[in-house]
C-alpha cells in the first residue's frame, strides 16, 4: 500500500501542468552549462532548465529547454539565484532544500526562449492583463512619492525627477481603466527593444520604471 501510494504521488507530480498561459518548471532538469565551483565570488553562473508551457488558446502543452545567466555573490545566491525560475527553496539545518515549484505567466521571465514562445503562443492582451496593471500601479504608487523627494530641490537632476514623479503619479491615476500613457512608454521601449538610454532624464526614469514592473507587456 505504501509503495502505492509513493507511485500515486509521484505520478501526479509528473502531470502536474500549468494552467492556459503559464510555464511550469521541471527542477530536477536543471543542468549546469557553466560553474566554477572553486571560483572566488562575485561568479557568473549559466544553467538549464526544461519547463513546461501552455498555450492560452489550443491550451496545448510545450516543452522548453530555457537558459539563465545570473550573478552570485555569496552561498546563499547559490541557493537562492541559482534555480529554475517559479522554483522555491526554503532555509533548512543543512543550508537550503527544495520547498515547491510555483508556475508563472509566461511573458514574465528573462528567459530568452521562453519569452520567444511567448510571443508567438501569448497574446500580451489577456486575462492576466489587468491583474498585472493593478500590480504595477501599485508599484508606481510606492516609487513616485520618492521621486517627488528626490524633486525637491533645485538642481537639474531634481528637475527631472520632479517631472518623472509627475507623469508616473498621472500614470498610476489613469491604471488600469486608461492606458494611455502606460501605452506611450511602454511602445516607446518596445521600439527601442528595451533600451531606456544612458542620461538621466525624466524619460529614462519614466521607462526604467515601467521596463521594471511591466516588461510582461512588451515584445522585447
Amino acid at each position: 500500500m505504501k509503495a502505492l501510494l509513493i507511485g500515486l504521488f509521484s505520478l501526479n507530480i509528473l502531470e502536474a501542468l500549468p494552467a492556459p498561459g503559464l510555464c511550469l518548471a521541471d527542477y530536477a532538469t536543471k543542468r549546469y552549462i557553466q560553474n566554477d565551483f572553486t571560483a572566488p565570488y562575485p561568479k557568473e553562473v549559466i544553467f538549464s532548465c526544461q519547463y513546461t508551457c501552455r498555450d492560452m488558446e489550443s491550451e496545448l502543452t510545450e516543452k522548453i529547454t530555457g537558459i539563465s545567466k545570473v550573478v552570485v555573490t555569496s552561498l546563499s545566491d547559490d541557493a537562492l539565484k541559482v534555480v529554475c525560475q517559479g522554483v522555491v527553496v526554503k532555509k533548512s539545518k543543512w543550508g537550503y532544500d527544495y520547498d515547491r515549484t510555483e508556475e508563472f505567466y509566461a511573458h514574465q521571465t528573462r528567459i530568452k526562449e521562453i519569452k520567444e514562445w511567448a510571443k508567438l503562443y501569448i497574446p500580451t492582451e489577456n486575462e492576466y492583463t489587468v491583474k498585472l496593471l493593478i500590480k504595477f500601479k501599485e508599484h508606481l504608487k510606492k516609487v513616485y512619492p520618492s521621486y517627488k523627494v528626490a524633486g525637491q530641490s533645485n538642481t537639474e537632476v531634481a528637475k527631472e525627477f520632479a517631472k518623472a514623479a509627475h507623469t508616473l503619479e498621472e500614470m498610476a491615476q489613469q491604471l488600469p481603466e486608461s492606458r494611455i500613457l502606460f501605452d506611450e512608454y511602454r511602445l516607446m521601449l518596445q521600439e527601442r527593444n528595451g533600451d531606456s538610454g544612458s542620461e538621466l532624464t525624466a524619460q529614462k526614469l519614466i521607462m526604467d520604471q515601467v521596463l521594471f514592473g511591466a516588461s510582461w507587456s512588451m515584445n522585447i
